[in-house]
């Protein structure tokens, strides 16, 4: 297939190169777009065969009991107006479940505690060792910056009363719109793994092509930038296999030796004089 041997050409064949300026712009692109999406789909099933084994044990009818244990059968939680009022003695804390916990030894121990009583303090939220801290009016839980808390208000909460019965109902439609959302989300994420894999890629070529662009202007050698770019649209074919073997192998992209890769490449199989 053309397609296959234009990969191989791009990577080993120098002569392949001496003819690109005879290839339309279409052609060039047609060929890059096609590099990316089929680039796209490994790193795609590379990302559904890692997440669904630890998708299917998040959601799996365990887990979902397990959540639904979690809360109390004589706890019952009252918002209205803004405010959060509950039928326990205060502060009331709903341990973290030991699996949430997998063993590790963290500073938090409760999933949540409720302390209408008094005003939130940064103090009372740390000795409380929980995931959640809820006041009269407002919830704290950390923020995704390390040693950061996060603080909302209770006024943006419909009123509502919370008992067993209504948290074991919420459980189940939460597992059932993630499951469905899993299914719907399949399509939309590939189509941004494409679209980011694709528009990286496009990045990358023209900040080296630049870089190209000015060494051969201290070499006195005279092309286009968009000839260079459009050298670059095949040259990344050798980048962008490294890419898929680093990223699936766990090692994770490493822009500095992709500069250098991609350098180098360039020097092997066009070179920066004539």
């Amino acid at each position: 297939m053309k397609f296959f041997k234009t990969i191989s050409d791009s990577i080993t064949n120098r002569s392949f190169y001496h003819g690109i300026s005879n290839h339309s712009n279409k052609q060039s692109w047609k060929y890059f777009l096609g590099l990316n999406l089929l680039s796209s789909i490994v790193i795609y099933i590379a990302l559904v065969v890692f997440i669904t084994p630890v998708f299917l044990v998040l959601t799996s009818k365990e887990s979902q009991t397990e959540l639904q244990k979690v809360f109390p059968s004589d706890l019952i939680i009252t918002m209205k107006g803004g405010q959060l009022s509950i039928n326990q003695p205060e502060p009331y804390s709903i341990p973290l479940p030991k699996s949430l916990q997998n063993g590790r030894n963290i500073d938090i121990k409760n999933l949540i505690t409720i302390n209408t009583k008094e005003d939130f303090s940064y103090e009372a939220y740390s000795d409380s060792q929980s995931f959640i801290y809820v006041t009269k009016n407002v919830v704290a839980v950390p923020d995704s910056r390390k040693g950061q808390v996060k603080i909302n208000s209770l006024k943006s909460f419909e009123d509502v009363v919370i008992d067993q019965d209504k948290f074991i109902s919420l459980v189940d439609l939460f597992f059932s719109f993630i499951k469905k959302l899993a299914i719907f989300a399949l399509i939309p994420v590939f189509v941004l793994v494409f679209v980011f894999n694709t528009a990286s890629n496009i990045i990358f070529i023209a900040v080296l092509s630049f870089v190209v662009w000015l060494i051969q202007k201290l070499t006195s050698q005279i092309k286009s930038y968009g000839a260079i770019f459009k050298e670059g649209l095949y040259l990344i074919t050798s980048l962008v296999i490294l890419d898929l073997l680093l990223v699936i192998s766990g090692i994770g992209s490493i822009t500095l030796l992709y500069i250098a890769v991609y350098l180098l490449i360039y020097q092997l199989l066009i070179g920066y004089k004539k």
